[in-house]
């Protein structure tokens, strides 16, 4: 007789621990950012990254970056094998990205881009830093 599993209960192996989490929602957001970019850089000069002149070759170029390393991010988020690799990557990413916009601060032709995209990539950086030297050492 075949058992039926009650959907109520996750199945084992399905729980998602921290690591697993934040590399999911980076791989989205690097996704999802690259999209617009790619598809719509003229709507990603606008809405995220107003940083003069614009250039939408450039900005589709950094869209597909962008959703070359979310894929990967996305894919291997549950391999374990991965984890360490995966996080050093997207840490790498995220901090150089940051100095970028610490470099580049006030350079923004809308100023509260300057500011959200230090915060967010800031704390990115430290997020993912602080788990790939975590994993790392386990």
């Amino acid at each position: 007789m075949a058992t039926v599993r009650d959907p109520a209960r996750p199945r084992a192996g399905t729980r998602v621990d921290l690591a697993t989490a934040v590399i999911l929602v980076a791989g989205a957001t690097q996704v999802a950012s690259g999209v617009l970019a790619f598809l719509a850089p003229g709507a990603f000069y606008d809405l995220v990254a107003s940083y003069p002149p614009e250039n939408r070759h450039f900005i589709k170029d950094l869209g597909s970056w962008q959703i070359g390393l979310g894929g990967l991010a996305l894919y291997g988020a549950r391999r374990a094998d991965w984890r360490v690799p995966l996080l050093g990557l997207l840490a790498l990413q995220y901090v150089l990205h940051t100095v970028s916009h610490v470099i580049d601060a006030g350079d923004a032709a809308k100023g509260w881009h300057d500011t959200f995209a230090l915060i967010t990539q800031g704390l990115g950086a430290v997020i993912l830093t602080a788990l790939f030297l975590r994993e790392r050492d386990r």
